[in-house]
């Protein structure tokens, strides 16, 4: 399994999102996204890889991962770019 991670900081909280893939049959791999320890999303094996988005809440304030190409993982929460630990 592969993972990224990234810390969010919402109203002086700490919190951390984490996109988990298996790799299982490489980039095909099923998947996870992980905040505060939580599942909030999953996928299962497909050829097409991770989904190009996954959307997600802290706290009432909007999150997304998106992939690009094969993979590049980049978070946006509040419409900024996170970088990852």
């Amino acid at each position: 399994m592969s993972k990224k991670i990234w810390h969010v900081e919402v109203e002086g909280k700490q919190h951390i999102v984490e996109m988990q893939i298996d790799n299982f049959l490489a980039f095909g791999g099923g998947g996870r996204l992980v905040v505060d320890g939580k599942v909030v999303s999953h996928w299962g094996y497909s050829f097409a890889g991770m989904p190009k988005s996954k959307c997600f809440e802290i706290e009432s304030k909007k999150g997304e991962v998106r992939r690009k190409g094969l993979g590049t993982m980049t978070l946006y929460f509040e419409g900024k770019r996170i970088q990852s630990s």
